[in-house]
């Protein structure tokens, strides 16, 4: 059997995707905790510092409803 010398050719694409937005507070938590979990992996020093980050924003959310969405 005879087969082509040229290369195969291969089509390849990227569909971009949009960037979250994080818009509502629960967004926020996810990603959020997200970050926690990979920074305290690295720096176990830093939890508590973190923590207390969250519990300040999950404050200023409770007494300023509605504040932070745009």
């Amino acid at each position: 059997m005879y087969r082509s010398q040229a290369p195969a050719l291969q089509l390849r694409y990227q569909v971009r995707k949009k960037k979250p937005v994080i818009d509502t507070f629960q967004k926020w938590l996810d990603s959020f905790t997200a970050y926690i979990l990979v920074i305290i992996a690295v720096y176990p020093a830093h939890a508590l510092e973190l923590i207390k980050h969250h519990q300040t924003i999950s404050k200023a959310v409770t007494k300023f409803k509605g504040a932070y969405l745009r």
